[in-house]
């Protein structure tokens, strides 16, 4: 049986974001201190509607593969098991991309100030969002997703009140934006040793 092509415009996801209602004081100390599953990348605790996320590599998949996310299964007894240890019981909200914007999400970009930004578009209006996006000053990454929300972005400045410019202001004002909810980062962590 021949595979049908994807969409035009949808990638199978490399990652999966988790965001995390409640993390203990000392979250990301864990993940600092080398003790956290080599699939986490990058783990922040967040002030907004949630108070920790991770991002998590998924497993590789064959190119014949039709489903990107038949490792996220695997992955939550170890991945998810490891960020409830520290005193978490609350589930995570998950949240997969299906489109990625010119940058993948914590992946090169890096701000001594940062926020990631929940938005929810008008209907049919997340490929011109997630475009308009990566013109933002301080843009880092970004995806349209499948969760809550449509697009989860990126975004930081060297101060912040510059940051709070683009959150406050310049978001809002794109056109097709219906309401977005900044998770400001107050501690983070990433495998990449150059990350502050």
């Amino acid at each position: 049986m021949e595979q049908e092509e994807p969409e035009e415009g949808f990638e199978k996801p490399t990652d999966v974001y988790h965001l995390f209602p409640q993390v203990p004081a000392k979250w990301v100390d864990h993940y600092k201190s080398g003790s956290g599953p080599a699939e986490v990348r990058y783990a922040a605790r967040v002030a907004g509607d949630y108070m920790g996320l991770l991002v998590v590599e998924l497993p590789k998949t064959t190119v014949d593969e039709p489903n990107g996310l038949v490792g996220l299964a695997s992955q939550d007894a170890t991945v998810l098991a490891d960020a409830e240890n520290p005193g978490n019981s609350v589930d995570p909200v998950t949240v997969t991309p299906v489109k990625y914007g010119p940058l993948v999400l914590k992946q090169s970009v890096w701000f001594p100030v940062s926020a990631f930004v929940q938005i929810r578009t008008e209907k049919g209006m997340a490929d011109a969002v997630l475009e308009s996006t990566s013109r933002l000053p301080g843009y880092s990454g970004s995806a349209i997703v499948l969760g809550p929300f449509n697009i989860l972005l990126d975004v930081g400045a060297e101060e912040w009140a510059a940051l709070t410019d683009v959150i406050i202001n310049q978001i809002p004002a794109l056109p097709g934006v219906k309401d977005s909810r900044p998770l400001n980062v107050s501690q983070q962590w990433h495998r990449d040793e150059d990350s502050p």
